[in-house]
């Protein structure tokens, strides 16, 4: 067994597949896009976040008018239901042997954060219950909600493959504002979807999540763990940007993220750091600054607007530092800031529930059916 699929031509394929589905060229549409598919034979391959992004965005588009088959808020979970779960190959197999959800998803989360741009997964016991949060706090704004939706709902479909049930989470917390129209979500989770959370959160059942599963079979599990692990250094090598972009993001809120302490991490000298930056056109100030200036806007945009408070999550030693940094930024105070933002949300809400149809209303929505989990082959 090897690993033959890129992380991003997983979640493209699935795009394409969908936009297939309802009539339409999705690898043309795709191509347009700016997506080399031909790249996506490097399984460490990735495409760049900002054509993934235009592919999410120019999916939204094409399906506009296919609004009576789900709502725009569902496009993730459409897409996560055509990934076919083989295709994560070595990984398939390891997770499947594993003896528990536990450990199936311990691996899991690995090689996710190993692969997946600006997103980091945590999974932790509390009690009698299992927490996954998902943190993409430092993804851009560019990044279209239905790709957030997409790994969320990913996640649960893991669950329930591996299950072999239809398992209904404990609770779901998103981040997201709660959908103007009925997105459907709660009812693929199976549970009533609480929006605005500080945090993504999946919680599932202790019980659950450390029985037995009955495809347990450690040998294979170590076997496979050994080719997930070959592709994961393989993938980290050519992807040092996104793996000092992650410890800027994880340091930031401690004593503060330095390029020594990157280095260290990442087992290399800071020359060689620097010299492996440069090589992708950037440098450990400009990539600690970019993360600092988006997670201010979402800060901001989440209510919090405590400038002592935004000071100790950037990093900051003081105030005056961080108040420079976001005039430098933005352009402006943050409280003049939050202010527009408050208008520009004002705005977008109001667009939108003038143009919002009555049959794509929460009364007007017919139940849909759970989906179906089998397994992959």
């Amino acid at each position: 067994m090897k690993i033959t699929n890129s992380y991003s031509s997983i979640w493209a394929t699935a795009i394409i597949t969908l936009l297939n589905d309802h009539a339409l060229n999705g690898y043309e549409i795709a191509h347009e896009c700016g997506m080399d598919l031909d790249a996506f034979k490097d399984p460490t391959a990735v495409c760049s976040p900002a054509i993934m992004a235009a592919l999410w965005k120019r999916l939204d588009v094409e399906l506009h008018e296919k609004r009576d088959v789900f709502s725009q808020s569902q496009l993730g979970v459409e897409v996560a239901q055509r990934i076919n779960l083989a295709s994560f190959d070595a990984l398939s197999f390891s997770m499947m042997a594993s003896d528990s959800l536990v450990s199936a998803f311990h691996r899991a989360i690995k090689y996710l954060n190993a692969v997946h741009q600006n997103v980091l997964i945590k999974l932790s016991k509390e009690n009698e219950s299992y927490s996954m949060e998902i943190d993409v706090s430092s993804v851009s704004d560019e990044v279209p909600q239905a790709s957030v939706d997409g790994l969320i709902a990913l996640l649960v479909k893991l669950v329930r493959f591996l299950d072999n049930t239809l398992h209904a989470p404990l609770a779901v917390k998103l981040c997201r504002p709660k959908p103007i129209m009925n997105s459907g979500l709660d009812r693929y989770f199976g549970v009533s979807v609480h929006y605005q959370a500080e945090h993504n959160t999946l919680i599932f059942s202790k019980a659950l999540f450390e029985k037995r599963l009955k495809t347990a079979d450690l040998s294979v599990a170590h076997q496979n763990d050994q080719v997930v692990e070959h592709y994961i250094q393989a993938f980290e090598k050519v992807n040092i940007v996104q793996r000092v972009k992650r410890y800027v993001h994880q340091t930031l809120v401690d004593d503060g993220p330095t390029a020594e302490g990157v280095a260290r991490e990442l087992g290399i000298s800071k020359r060689t750091l620097q010299r492996y930056l440069s090589a992708k056109g950037t440098t450990f100030k400009e990539i600690l600054d970019g993360d600092r200036k988006v997670l201010a806007h979402k800060y901001l945009s989440n209510g919090i607007k405590n400038v002592a408070d935004l000071t100790c999550r950037l990093g900051f030693s003081d105030a005056s530092s961080f108040c420079r940094a976001f005039k430098r930024w933005y352009g402006c105070s943050t409280s003049k800031y939050s202010y527009q933002l408050r208008q520009s949300q004002r705005a977008q809400l109001n667009s939108v529930m003038c143009q919002a149809p009555i049959s794509h209303l929460p009364s007007g929505m017919e139940a849909e059916s759970r989906p179906v989990i089998t397994a992959a082959t």
